[in-house]
Order: C-alpha cells, then structure tokens, then sequence
C-alpha cells in the first residue's frame, strides 16, 4: 500500500512559512508516520505524533541526499 503524504502551505510570503507534509500509512489518524517541514534554511522530520523533532540545514541536507540517495528522474 502507498503512503498517503498530505500537505499544508500557510497563505503568507515566500520563504517566510514553513511548508508541512505529513506522512500516513493509512487513512486513520494514528496511521501517521511522521511530519516533515521545508523552510529556507531547514527541513525538519517528526516522527509519529513525537513532540521533537530531527533537524539538518540547507546543505547537510543537500550533501545527504547526494551521498545517501538514488539518483533518478523521479
């Protein structure tokens, strides 16, 4: 079964609001695998309905996924 992955971007300025996606494994509310939001200069992934979260700037980001990802046209 496919994820479901829903996301949210807050009527503002550009760059000036985090964008959220949420990532579910199923329709019901605790399917929820976890969050992950997109800012300027950060992403970061929440797992579950976890009050923390893991963060990587920018660049580390970019760095990871060109060492850690597969590359493709997606």
């Amino acid at each position: 079964m496919a994820h479901q992955v829903r996301f949210h971007i807050p009527e503002r300025e550009v760059g000036k609001a985090d964008i959220e996606f949420r990532v579910k494994k199923g329709k019901r509310k605790k399917d929820l695998i976890g969050t992950l939001k997109v800012s300027r200069g950060a992403v970061v992934w929440t797992p579950g309905y976890a009050q923390k979260g893991y963060r990587l700037g920018s660049s580390r980001f970019a760095q990871l996924m060109s060492e850690q990802g597969t590359r493709g046209n997606f």
